[in-house]
């Protein structure tokens, strides 16, 4: 289960993967998203909330969509056929201007 505590440790990870650099994390509001001024955030994170009801502007929703398509309504043989199946699917996404068409519609 993903709890504010659980998030406390990934933005820990996070902090932690390049310690010099300021990193933006853009999140929507999920209740298990720590705000800004919660005292777990680490120094180098900076939180940008998305404003409520907009998953038009949360890129995991877009990509959600991307990988859901091909993958939906077919079957595996096993978990480890559907993951590496997923991983095909995500990695046609790894060119920085095709995660970018993400953003807008």
């Amino acid at each position: 289960m993903i709890n504010q505590d659980v998030h406390a440790v990934f933005l820990k990870q996070i902090s932690e993967s390049d310690p010099n650099a300021l990193h933006v994390i853009v999140m929507d509001q999920a209740g298990f998203h720590m705000k800004q001024e919660d005292g777990r955030v680490p120094a180098n994170i900076r939180v940008l909330p998305l404003p409520p009801y907009c998953p038009e502007l949360n890129p995991a929703e877009w990509f959600g969509r991307v990988v859901k398509a091909p993958t939906v309504n077919r079957i595996y043989q096993s978990l480890k056929h559907l993951e590496d199946h997923i991983i095909a699917v995500a990695r046609r996404w790894s060119e920085p201007a095709k995660v970018a068409t993400l953003i807008h519609e």
